[in-house]
C-alpha cells in the first residue's frame, strides 16, 4: 500500500480602494441670527480629498441634509458655487422638525483632486415677527452623505 501527499501554498495581497470624502468649513454658526430681519451668510467646501491630502481612489456622490427642529421662521438657500445651482427652503417655525435635503449633481472622479465650493444663506424675515417666537431657538444640523459609486 501506498499514500500520496500533496500539498500546496500561495500568498496574495488584496487590497481596497481608499475612500476619504471630507467637507471644510470654518464654522457653520447661524447663532448670529437673533430676532427677525437677522441673516448670516457662510462658506464651506466639499472635496474628495482629507486635510492629509489622501485621496479618494473611488468615484463619490454626495447628498447635504439640512435639519431644524422648525422652531423658527427661517429661510435657508444654498448656492452650489461649482454649477451656480442654487436650491431653497423654508420653514414656517410651527411645523416640527424639518429636514431638507441637495444631491449634488457632480460625481467626484476617481483618483482626482476635486472641491465643491457652497455658500448657505440663512435669513429670519422682518414680517414674521410674532409673539410666539419670543424667546424660542432653534437647531439646525448640516450633514453631508457619501455614496461611492460604481
Amino acid at each position: 500500500l501506498a499514500r500520496y501527499i500533496s500539498e500546496s501554498n500561495a500568498d496574495g495581497n488584496a487590497t481596497v480602494a481608499l475612500f476619504s470624502p471630507s467637507w471644510v468649513s470654518d464654522n457653520i454658526d447661524i447663532s448670529g441670527i437673533k430676532k427677525p430681519g437677522d441673516s448670516v451668510e457662510k462658506d464651506f467646501e466639499i472635496r474628495n480629498y482629507t486635510k492629509d491630502n489622501h485621496l479618494s481612489e473611488v468615484c463619490v456622490r454626495y447628498k447635504i441634509v439640512l435639519k431644524t427642529t422648525g422652531n423658527l421662521p427661517l429661510h435657508f438657500a444654498l448656492l452650489d458655487k461649482s454649477t451656480l445651482q442654487s436650491q431653497s427652503w423654508n420653514c414656517a417655525g410651527n411645523s416640527g422638525e424639518c429636514t431638507f435635503e441637495y444631491e449634488s449633481l457632480s460625481v467626484f472622479a476617481p483618483a482626482t483632486k476635486q472641491s465643491h465650493g457652497y455658500t448657505l444663506l440663512v435669513e429670519w424675515n422682518s414680517e414674521q415677527n410674532g409673539a410666539q417666537f419670543a424667546g424660542a431657538v432653534d437647531a439646525v444640523c448640516i450633514e453631508v452623505e457619501w455614496t461611492q459609486e460604481d
